[in-house]
């Protein structure tokens, strides 16, 4: 996928979003201006909040690379591709800057280790103005297994709280996990990687907010913070307010848009495998319908091609 392509569908899928949700004032006219052709396995872009006006381009083959605002330097600013495994979803797959990186240059990683785990890293780069990280600086944060090769979402942001906010996929194969709160695999999870309290675990860098629902509840991973989900391949904050949306790719008949307002998100449950869309899907062992949230926007699948389009992000 090249960037204008990449950018050409999330603005496809912004303006269907927006007009499947609620009467909104219509925006202005937008138009899409490719900036570079050199890209491939473009899965996703972002900015460092430094003010550079530079874009670090997410590849899935394991390196970041940096538009300067004319041109895709040579140089990766970080070259993972030795660490990354590539079959099926697999990759390099999230990014995310801490909202500090101006002073501390740290940024964060999320790929597929060789074995098609999921890995979580923190990097350095210093000074956080360089075009190239420290490649050394690696520091494990989180991981855990995926026991397939499809569904491992990826995406990372920071939250207006502070927190390290991690989509995870359902592990794929049809799985249940979406409503095992034993499990990190298909959840949004939210962890604290900048507590003074880290746990006494020297395997786990990060403490749990005391919000997070599940704390306190035994058996349960504490760090989850939303259930139900199958492979939310991206999701983005409403910089304005705060308000959460996640795209979660759906199985044969259902794509889905998920909104979840500021501060009511901790106890959200999104459905899946109980429901795919406003559907019923498997409701073996699940709640009565009022226990799970339904989508904003439930795009349908069509005839070909359609039948095989996921929807892979969005913002307002």
């Amino acid at each position: 996928m090249t960037l204008r392509s990449l950018a050409l569908s999330l603005l496809m899928f912004s303006v269907f979003s927006s007009l499947a949700a609620v009467t909104l004032a219509q925006p202005p006219s937008v138009q899409v201006v490719e900036v570079a052709n050199t890209l491939s396995s473009a899965i996703g872009a972002t900015h460092a909040g430094d003010g550079s006006g530079r874009l670090f381009v997410v590849q899935k083959t394991g390196e970041i690379r940096v538009w300067d605002g004319t041109q895709v330097l040579i140089a990766p600013f970080l070259d993972l591709s030795s660490l990354v495994s590539g079959g099926s979803e697999q990759g390099l797959l999230g990014l995310a800057f801490h909202p500090n990186y101006v002073s501390n240059g740290l940024f964060y990683v999320n790929y597929t280790d060789l074995a098609g785990d999921t890995v979580v890293a923190r990097y350095t780069a210093s000074p956080a103005s360089s075009n190239t990280a420290n490649a050394a600086s690696a520091v494990a944060i989180l991981g855990f297994g995926q026991p397939a090769s499809n569904h491992n979402a990826g995406d990372m942001h920071f939250g207006a709280d502070g927190f390290l906010y991690i989509a995870s996929g359902d592990g794929g194969a049809g799985s249940a996990n979406g409503q095992n709160p034993a499990t990190l695999l298909g959840k949004l999870l939210r962890i604290d990687i900048d507590g003074d309290d880290f746990p006494v675990d020297p395997n786990r860098n990060y403490a749990i907010p005391p919000s997070n629902p599940l704390v306190g509840v035994a058996g349960a991973a504490e760090e989850i913070f939303v259930l139900g989900l199958r492979n939310p391949w991206r999701f983005s904050f409403d910089r304005a307010n705060g308000d959460l949306f996640i795209s979660d790719v759906g199985a044969g008949s259902w794509e889905e848009v998920n909104w979840l307002p500021a501060g009511a998100a901790a106890n959200a449950n999104l459905g899946w495998p109980c429901y795919e869309g406003p559907d019923p899907f498997n409701l073996t062992g699940c709640g009565p319908m009022g226990s799970y949230q339904f989508p904003i926007a439930s795009l349908a699948h069509g005839p070909a091609p359609l039948n095989h389009c996921s929807v892979i992000g969005g913002f307002r």
